[in-house]
């Protein structure tokens, strides 16, 4: 089985990779840990500069010269004083992770934006909305009606993913709230429905076919 370790954002992509995508992956032979930062001990909470995140990934990179490492981060908010054409698309949401694997230069890493923040994946399935709020159901499905597909929610700072749930659920909870909800996600479903997330997927479901030593 191959090991590969998680750099995550903050507590809601902790809990989902400890609780939910360790679950899944397992069950394609991959076994999944969460990094911790170097200087806390903890997992990362935010990013304040691609500098600092830089040498934290580059340490658990060192760290693991035997496994690989992966990162679940915002696309959106990611401060992009080191690149250009910050955008938030697929096609250059591809073009930066390969630049930033470049420029880390450690070839155990597969760099990996969330697109365009975690909350996203959570309109995959609206149904679940159910659980938290009864009428919440009906109004995530009129903002994914409006879309391609759920990676494509943001059309402003007031408008991504975790905002709209705030101002659609009274009183929502990342943490709590989304672990309800990604806990009866299907991730299979997730898949179809977001293509970078699957394209992640893959790139990891692959490491099997290819370790490092």
């Amino acid at each position: 089985m191959i090991r590969v370790y998680v750099y995550c954002e903050g507590d809601t992509e902790y809990t989902f990779v400890k609780n939910k995508l360790s679950e899944y992956l397992e069950l394609h032979d991959i076994k999944l840990d969460v990094a911790t930062n170097s200087r806390s001990g903890s997992h990362c909470h935010g990013v304040s500069s691609y500098a600092s995140i830089k040498r934290e990934i580059q340490h658990v990179c060192h760290e693991h010269p035997n496994e690989y490492v992966t990162t679940m981060l915002d696309f959106y908010g990611f401060p992009f004083s080191d690149f250009t054409d910050k955008d938030i698309t697929i096609k250059k949401c591809d073009v930066i992770e390969k630049q930033i694997e470049e420029d880390l230069k450690c070839k155990n890493c597969l760099f990996h934006f969330d697109l365009c923040e975690f909350e996203a994946i959570l309109f995959s399935d609206p149904a679940q909305f159910s659980r938290i709020d009864p009428k919440a159901k009906c109004k995530v499905e009129e903002i994914r009606e409006q879309y391609p597909n759920p990676e494509d929610i943001n059309s402003s700072y007031a408008h991504c993913p975790s905002r709209r749930l705030e101002s659609i659920i009274e009183g929502y909870s990342k943490i709590i709230d989304s672990r309800i909800l990604y806990s009866h996600l299907d991730l299979d479903k997730v898949r179809e429905q977001c293509p970078h997330f699957n394209q992640w997927m893959t790139r990891i479901c692959a490491l099997k076919e290819k370790p490092i030593y």
